[in-house]
Formats: C-alpha cells, structure tokens, sequence
C-alpha cells in the first residue's frame, strides 16, 4: 500500500497530522502491522515519513493497537504463570495510584482474573514460586500479606478493590499536603496571608486545602465538592479537629455560602461541564475587594491531557481520531466504551474557552500564568513548550496544544 501522506499528503503536512482523521490511515496501519518485520524494515527505508512528522510516524501508527490481553500474557514465566505485581513492577508500591492506571491497572487486573480462573492446586503452585514479600521488606506503600486470599476470595461478595478505600483516601491526602499544596502555591509565587480571614475551596477534595488554611490562621474555611465520599472523608479528617472548618457537597450554582476574602480552586476548571456559570458562581463566593487563586492542569489537549489514565509516552497519542484513540482504550469488563471525554470528566475546553468564560465577570486579572512549574528546570521547559503558539497566523490553532496548565489570579471587583 501507498504510505497515508502520499495518498492524502494535506494531513501530513505539519504538526497537526498527529490528530489527523483518516479512513485510509486504518487500513494502512492494520496492513502495515501485519507485515514481519522484514517487511517493515524495508518499507520504512523505502517510505520516508515527511519532516512535519518528527520521526514518530512509524513509532505510532506503524504498531498494533494497543491490547491489555496481550500486553499481560507478553509477561508469562516459562512454566506459563504470570508473576505477581510485586515482580512485574517491583517499583510500584501497593496501595500506589500506578495499579489503577494504565499498564499497572491492566496488569493488575490480568493478573488477578488469571490467577482466579485456575484450580486450587495450580494456585498453590503460583503462591510458592512467588509467595507474598515479608513485611519487614516492604519500604514503602502497603504490605502485601494476605493479598492473595484477598483477592481470590473477596470477603461477603464485596468487589475486589484494589486496596482499601479509607487507606487510599488517607494517602492521597497525605500526597496532597506533602506535595500539591506547596506546588500549587509555588505557582503563584507563594501563599497570600490567610490569617484571620474567611477561606473558600472550591473542589476541595478530601480536604488538604482546607487544612493547611486552617493551620496557616484563617479563621474560618469552608470547602465544596460533589464528591460525597470526599465529602465524608474531610468531614472524619478535616473538620472534627477545626470548630471553623466546614465542608459541603454540592453545586456551587446552586448555593449561596457567605462571600470569603479568599477563594481557592486547585486542578478543577478542567473537569467543569458547565464552565460559564460555575466560574460566574465562583466569583459571586468571594467578597469585593477579595481574591481568587484559580489554578488547573493539564489541560485536555496539552501532550498528556488524559492525566495519563493511559500508559503512553507519545504526547497527544490521546487525539487522534477525535479522541477515540483515548476512549477505545476505556473499556468496561463488558468491552463497552465511553462515547465521549465528557463521560469521563474531561471538559475539553481550550485555552481560549477559559478566557471567554473570565470575559465580563467582575474581576481584575492580577497575573494569569501559563505552564508554570514548580522547578526552574521544569519551568523553562513547560515554557519552551509555548513557543509555537507564538507563531504568527498559527499560533492561535497550536495554542490549545501546547498549553498545560493555566493559573489566575483575579481581584474581585469593589
């Protein structure tokens, strides 16, 4: 077959081809994949990709798409037994968020489903050539004793979690103040003074926000979030050790809580469905004269706006296809896929989505930071990923996809 830039070379031509549609690319690719390797080799050294191209043509599209199924079984021993997930991915601690996505949840579950689909006798054999690491071994996350019978025998019927809830909420609170706060912060050239103030945290989460505002002086702080389970958790962690910290679930444009000298949102505008109104309300929470810290990433088109619930190191390998490349890779245990990002919580929205949602509230910019980072080495090379978007004519277009994270800080009008 002909190579999909000389049959449609328009798509081909620069730095869009990456999200570029075609019929013909996927029958190229299934006919391409099936070649040996020999093959391919030669037609690689036949078949140059064009320059706008990078290099990556063969490297994304000249591969199978991806199977879990496959990937897993790649791992057999040579008596046929999938090692455990303490010998595949030893760096990966139990109770870690890599075992819920990507290649770590894929395997996790291949892992499991295998082992339960064997006999008594052929697991007895799996659990003593690789029976559970000791305690005292374990130097970070959760112990693994007991995982086997607790994943082959879930106890009353309950699904088989990947780690107990409560135990992940704790970490992923404990992640927070250790790490996303000051991170968060850093990105606004350090924390305002909240000492007796009146705080708001819009999408707070489990509660991390709240707390460290509290510890800092505020004197009151309240946190919304549609996630009951967040909710509770804040309410056990949060809230029983401050008499000013409260948390409530629910649509911030559907209340009306008393006006704060400070509102806060961290990694939120990029989930929000309804972006116009929850900013508007947002806004409406803080008092005049009062600020607002907004700041989310990664933005949907930005190189690994999936939030890397897929394991690709190919930036935008989520866009192609309109994003099917993403979504055929969410399969439910029926093989069902979710017909759009949105199903999944992704927005979509662009860069200039969020400026024409700031447009005409009352509020003054104060800075309105793009691709911040928390490390100098970091930050000049988030940096230096915006500078296509400075092009002339096709800045504007390339915008979307070089933008990671937006961060404002707006003054509420007197």
């Amino acid at each position: 077959m002909r190579p999909p830039w000389e049959v449609e070379p328009a798509k081909f031509s620069d730095k869009f081809w990456i999200v570029a549609e075609s019929d013909y690319l996927d029958q190229w690719r299934s006919w391409f994949t099936a070649l040996d390797e020999a093959e391919q080799e030669k037609y690689k050294a036949d078949h140059t990709p064009p320059e706008a191209c990078g290099g990556l043509f063969y490297g994304i599209f000249g591969t199978p798409p991806y199977d879990p199924i496959e990937f897993v079984n790649s791992h057999r021993d040579e008596e046929g037994f999938l090692p455990p997930p303490w010998v595949y991915a030893p760096d990966i601690s139990y109770g870690s968020i890599g075992w819920r996505m990507g290649h770590g949840e894929d395997y996790w579950h291949g892992f499991f489903d295998w082992l339960s689909s064997l006999s008594s006798e052929e697991q007895d054999r799996v659990r003593a050539k690789y029976p559970e690491p000791a305690p005292e071994t374990v130097k970070k996350g959760l112990a693994w004793q007991g995982i086997y019978d607790r994943m082959i025998n879930p106890v009353d019927g309950q699904a088989r979690d990947l780690f107990d809830q409560l135990e992940f909420d704790e970490r992923r609170y404990a992640d927070f103040l250790r790490d996303r706060f000051p991170e968060f912060w850093a990105r606004f050239g350090g924390m305002p003074d909240v000492a007796g103030k009146r705080v708001l945290d819009f999408g707070c989460g489990r509660g991390g926000m709240v707390q460290r505002l509290m510890e800092a002086g505020a004197c009151s702080a309240l946190g919304i979030e549609l996630n009951q389970s967040y909710i509770d958790f804040a309410n056990r962690k949060v809230a029983s050790d401050w008499e000013g910290a409260q948390f409530l679930c629910a649509d911030i444009r559907e209340i009306s809580p008393e006006p704060a000298d400070i509102v806060v949102s961290t990694n939120v505008m990029e989930h929000v469905m309804s972006l116009p109104d929850t900013l508007r309300a947002v806004v409406d929470a803080c008092k005049p004269g009062g600020e607002l810290f907004i700041g989310f990433s990664p933005l949907w088109h930005s190189p690994y706006g999936h939030h890397r619930l897929i394991a690709s190191r190919i930036p935008w390998a989520h866009l192609p296809r309109k994003n099917r490349a993403f979504l055929d890779r969410m399969q439910d245990e029926d093989g069902n896929t979710p017909a759009s990002i949105q199903e999944l919580g992704f927005n979509g929205l662009t860069p200039a989505d969020f400026r024409a949602a700031l447009k005409g509230l009352p509020v003054d910019v104060m800075s309105a930071r793009s691709n911040v980072a928390s490390s100098p080495l970091k930050s000049a090379a988030m940096k230096a990923l915006l500078l296509p978007a400075m092009v002339p004519i096709l800045g504007p277009r390339l915008e979307k996809f070089v933008t990671v994270g937006l961060y404002w800080h707006l003054r509420r009008h007197k």
